[in-house]
């Protein structure tokens, strides 16, 4: 998600405190917040709902506002504080960047195993296309 919003011209990430937990071995361990989804968002779309979730956190950086490209639209935020945990594009089809990790599936809910089914979906339609464009 940094790298998208960096990509579409926003700014560099900026560190936030309590969103990784050390590990005993000294190694990043998840910590876990509570975030919201805008419900009507392409996130929402596609994991099958908006509203209140809890999710992983295992980065040390985040976006807030004033980071954020103005192309990208925020779709999710941590409600502890405020840190942007999506960002997706209104002008692209499927432009979704999230903040947690959703290949830890056993740290957030099942429905966000949609976003990879969605993302391999978007990708066998661009395919198609391109094999009938030419």
């Amino acid at each position: 998600m940094q790298l998208l919003n960096i990509a579409f011209g926003g700014k560099a990430s900026i560190r936030i405190a309590e969103h990784a937990d050390v590990g005993e071995d000294g190694g990043v361990a998840s910590a876990y917040h509570h975030i919201y989804i805008a419900p009507g968002s392409r996130l929402a779309a596609v994991v099958g709902s908006g509203g209140f979730v809890r999710v992983n956190s295992r980065h040390s950086n985040g976006i807030r506002e004033a980071q954020k490209s103005s192309w990208l639209l925020a779709s999710a935020y941590s409600l502890e504080d405020g840190v942007i945990e999506a960002l997706e594009s209104s002008r692209h089809r499927w432009i979704i960047g999230v903040q947690f990790r959703p290949e830890r599936r056993m740290e957030v809910p099942p429905h966000f195993d949609r976003l990879f089914q969605s993302l391999l979906e978007r990708a066998a339609e661009r395919m198609d296309a391109a094999k009938f464009s030419h």
